[in-house]
């Protein structure tokens, strides 16, 4: 299963979206499967046409930017993530525009979100809390609050040669 935010649903992704599948976005990231839209925008599974093989995830943002004001208050948050660097914060990778809508790529992670995965007993709960307590503090280091952590935005993802999961805030 996927979630939303930073790779994927915990339900089947469907193809519908504002954009057609198939279509490559920034000259690099084509389309593969729309996972699901939130308050802010949509998010797609896309393959990197340059790096066979390489999967992410791409959010576009449902309000377009209509002046360079209303461009440079949307990649605020863009510049502001980049400056954290914290194993349990995602990370984005690549940006840039589509008729006048910003879109971003982060990591496509495999698993599920917390959400999905309650109940958990209290040895993993108190792991997953104090993963995602480090990259908070990260975050907050920098200056910066998330604003909206619940465990929708916790994602226990898979990542190759770790053992069980590891909680990324989105």
């Amino acid at each position: 299963t996927r979630e939303p935010a930073a790779g994927g649903a915990a339900e089947a992704p469907s193809d519908a979206g504002s954009i057609p599948l198939g279509e490559v976005i920034g000259g690099r990231y084509r389309l593969v499967a729309h996972i699901g839209s939130g308050g802010q925008g949509e998010v797609w599974r896309a393959e990197d046409v340059e790096i066979a093989g390489h999967t992410v995830a791409l959010k576009m943002l449902f309000e377009r930017a209509a002046t360079e004001a209303d461009r440079d208050m949307q990649l605020r948050e863009l510049r502001m993530l980049a400056t954290v660097s914290h194993p349990a914060v995602v990370q984005f990778k690549d940006h840039g525009w589509l008729g006048g809508r910003l879109w971003f790529v982060m990591p496509w992670y495999e698993g599920q979100d917390l959400e999905r995965a309650i109940p958990l007993d209290r040895l993993e709960a108190r792991r997953v809390f104090e993963t995602v307590a480090g990259g908070l503090a990260a975050v907050h280091a920098k200056g910066l609050r998330h604003q909206d952590i619940k465990p929708g935005n916790i994602f226990l993802a898979k990542i190759d040669g770790l053992e069980g999961t590891m909680p990324i805030l989105l």
